[in-house]
């Protein structure tokens, strides 16, 4: 959907800070949004992969539940990243989230919005 690609360094690990979802190919100094979602499969009574193009935005899909967002901007080459922090807490352990960053670009489509592939995070002991 309109080019985004997304990245990660680092580990998913249980109480560490050193892990990092990247991504590139936006539009310079445009607000991004990096979607977290407990769930690829759905989000409330909406069942995923949900096709965004009824809502103008043509080839881009919401992959994972949208249970927190974090706002970001990219920066000149259109790229951006985040820091992900993962508590110390045990039950967290190879448990799953599924991210995915979304764009606002009025450049890509009717709906001005395009959007990455999504990640499947397993958190390390």
């Amino acid at each position: 959907c309109a080019g985004l690609s997304i990245g990660w360094t680092g580990l998913p690990q249980l109480g560490t800070g050193g892990f990092r979802v990247s991504m590139a190919g936006g539009p310079s100094a445009a607000a991004a949004f990096l979607v977290i979602g407990i769930s690829d499969a759905w989000w409330g009574l909406q069942p995923l992969p949900l096709d965004l193009s009824p809502y103008g935005a043509p080839g881009c899909w919401v992959l994972a539940a949208v249970d927190h967002v974090i706002a970001t901007l990219t920066d000149a080459t259109g790229a951006t990243g985040l820091p992900i922090a993962i508590p110390q807490w045990s039950d967290l352990i190879y448990g799953h989230a599924y991210v995915q960053w979304a764009v606002l670009d009025p450049s890509a489509n009717p709906a001005g919005l395009s959007f990455s592939d999504a990640l499947d995070v397993e958190v390390q002991p």
